[in-house]
């Protein structure tokens, strides 16, 4: 869901559909053995959610909507590489601690700074390259 360019009173309208987006989805807190479980549930969840009626669209679905404005949005050319970097320093130890873990990195990084890249399934710890 995005704003129209130039258009900041519809930030709190997006916000909102996202939150019910997330309520729809996730209540009650569904659980899985393991990601691909988790992906072939999320596709059937909203694919339901799309054929749920448009609020604002009387007699349409969300789908249907959806299907007008896709041709207007930007393909995906690249996978998308999702993660929140943040500079940690190493300890003496050669130890960095990212989520309450602590991981060992190669000694030459010891009392460094470095980024930390965590994602879905692996943290990847960064040293030495301008980001």
């Amino acid at each position: 869901m995005a704003c129209t360019p130039e258009s900041g009173w519809e930030k709190g309208q997006v916000e909102n559909q996202v939150g019910n987006v997330r309520e729809w989805l996730f209540t009650p807190r569904p659980a899985f053995a393991d990601l691909a479980q988790l992906n072939a549930w999320l596709e059937t969840r909203c694919c339901e959610l799309a054929a749920r009626p448009h609020p604002a669209e009387e007699g349409r679905t969300v789908a249907d909507c959806f299907a007008e404005e896709r041709p207007l949005l930007r393909p995906v050319t690249a996978p998308f590489d999702g993660y929140v970097e943040k500079s940690l320093r190493v300890s003496n130890t050669c130890l960095v601690q990212a989520d309450r873990n602590r991981y060992s990195v190669p000694a030459e990084w010891a009392g460094k700074v470095v980024s930390a890249r965590p994602t879905a399934d692996r943290l990847r710890v960064v040293a030495g390259v301008m980001v």
